[in-house]
């Protein structure tokens, strides 16, 4: 689907409002410049490009619902990242992983602890904070390795976008940036 310039232009700005996903997409963007083969386009291209295709996991796409779609593909989804670093601090490895299609958002949050029990208690007490929100969840433990479980999130974008105005989903910038927290 194309989107109107207009459009873009007008995610854009939403997106340079917010430094700490400007910071992630820098990062990003360099990251993508070393890999072989990859188009050179300056950093402003860049993101307008990825606005574009942003716009394909939306059926009626609009301006603010792209630029909230790029920082939970680039920054994570809220929750996860929040429940990823509180993992994290409590012994676990754990990463996320979070996108937008057809205007659903989609959340893994990945947990490994050296207990298997251990692992699978997080991520069912993982669970029941996404299910508290209002996201559908469910879990999958690893064939090959059990110590490391996956929580699978979903949530309407429409209603995300209602509790994130709502301030009832905080800002997290990034699992690997927890000062911005």
């Amino acid at each position: 689907m194309n989107v109107p310039m207009k459009m873009i232009d007008d995610a854009f700005e939403f997106i340079l409002s917010d430094s700490a996903l400007m910071t992630m997409l820098y990062d990003t963007y360099l990251r993508d410049l070393g890999i072989p083969g990859t188009p050179k386009a300056p950093f402003n291209g860049y993101i307008r490009e990825s606005l574009d295709r942003m716009a394909k996991g939306f059926a009626e796409p609009y301006a603010a619902g792209l630029a909230l779609a790029m920082r939970i593909a680039i920054c994570g989804d809220a929750l996860a990242v929040l429940e990823s670093i509180d993992a994290k601090a409590h012994g676990f490895n754990s990463d996320v992983n979070c996108y937008v299609q057809e205007d659903v958002i989609y959340s893994e949050v990945f947990i490994k602890h050296f207990d298997a029990k251990t692992a699978l208690e997080r991520a069912e007490r993982t669970a029941e904070n996404f299910r508290q929100t209002g996201y559908c969840t469910d879990i999958h433990v690893g064939e090959e390795d059990p110590r490391g479980v996956t929580v699978n999130a979903q949530i309407d974008f429409k209603i995300y976008r209602d509790l994130w105005m709502q301030g009832r989903i905080g800002k997290a910038s990034s699992i690997y940036r927890t000062n911005m927290v």
